[in-house]
């Protein structure tokens, strides 16, 4: 696995915090090509709507017994901050409605595919099926 989202809450500006994530399994990692972590804190969006940005030092990944470490250090810009950290960036069930909504809206491409709701999810969020095929064909001449 390869992954993660967490935050961290009540934050000291200017103190480095160093973050040790383990159980990765992949033997290699682009954190050993420069690859830093993603960062979204609360207070810099509120100060200059900075929202996800890559941050860390001494950023590293290794063996460590039969799985895999991942090492980096912050230092947090604001005191009491909320900072969330992730592998990649987030895509939210919100960033997906508007990507289907801007699908269905493109006539070009309404045809090649239908969208139906399969159930709902716990937090009543509608969990949607997509077919995708080829465009309809133009009738013959």
């Amino acid at each position: 696995v390869q992954w993660y989202y967490f935050y961290v809450a009540g934050t000291r500006a200017g103190v480095p915090y160093t973050f040790n994530l383990t159980n990765f399994v992949k033997p290699k990692s682009l954190y050993n090509t420069g690859l830093r972590p993603l960062l979204y804190s609360t207070c810099s969006v509120q100060a200059s709507g900075i929202g996800w940005r890559r941050a860390g030092t001494r950023v590293a990944y290794y063996r460590s017994g039969t799985r895999y470490t991942l090492t980096f250090t912050v230092t947090f810009d604001h005191d009491n901050d909320r900072c969330f950290f992730a592998h990649c960036y987030p895509y939210t069930f919100t960033d997906a409605q508007m990507f289907i909504a801007g699908l269905q809206a493109d006539k070009a491409r309404t045809g090649t595919f239908t969208r139906a709701t399969l159930c709902r999810s716990l937090a009543g969020n509608a969990v949607e099926v997509l077919c995708i095929s080829d465009p309809p064909l133009p009738p013959p001449s």
